[in-house]
């Protein structure tokens, strides 16, 4: 007899569907460009590393930061799954879905060089006209989870912030620090600020899962 738990029935074979089609439109778009732009198809698919022939640690700390945020996304947005199948408070839901969300435009943003160069280079859109939209976007994910924040271990959320806000600072700021620290200052700062938020999200993850 087949065994029908409740995580296979609402992780069922929609969800499945979807994933494989998605990777599909992927895969199609990737042949869409090869024949329209003649873009080889080793350009998507090939390890930037081998494909520059670059030292297999070249970028290993952004690496690591994208490995973590991205990891953080997925125990959100499972824990949101998780609380929303046992019935949790709608607040306790929100945060998760929009911690997770927040988590994977900033993986993306890191990843794929957003506000550093594709935003001015397809929309002409300035990197500190990204970063003025992430900081209202922080606004709105602490107002509208003001009943959550106060009451989670909030200092970390704080540093998190905050060593984010430094590292922003240094950058905006390099014309007027022309030195090989301030490179290792900002980045050192913004990975402090990944794996605050990521140690506070895990932290409230697991909280609010084991107790619900």
């Amino acid at each position: 007899m087949e065994n029908h738990t409740p995580g296979k029935a609402q992780f069922g074979n929609s969800a499945i569907a979807i994933i494989y089609v998605a990777v599909t439109i992927f895969l199609g778009i990737t042949i869409a460009l090869n024949q329209l732009a003649n873009i080889p198809f080793d350009f998507f698919s090939r390890d930037p590393l081998t494909t520059f022939n670059a030292h297999p640690l070249t970028g290993i700390q952004s690496n690591l930061g994208i490995l973590i945020l991205v990891s953080t996304a997925g125990i959100c947005l499972f824990a949101c799954v998780v609380l929303r199948s046992r019935k949790a408070e709608a607040a306790v839901i929100q945060f998760f879905l929009w911690s997770g969300l927040i988590t994977l435009v900033l993986t993306f943003d890191d990843l794929f060089l957003i506000h550093e160069d594709l935003a001015y280079r397809y929309l002409e859109i300035g990197q500190k006209t990204i970063l003025i939209l992430y900081v209202f976007l922080i606004i709105r994910y602490v107002l509208k989870l003001r009943k959550i924040i106060p009451h989670s271990d909030h200092l970390l959320f704080i540093l998190a912030l905050a060593f984010f806000g430094i590292s922003e600072g240094i950058d905006i700021f390099e014309s007027y620090w022309n030195s090989p620290w301030r490179v290792f200052f900002e980045d050192g700062f913004k990975l402090f600020g990944i794996v605050s938020w990521s140690i506070y999200l895990i932290r409230e993850s697991f909280h609010f899962v084991s107790t619900s």
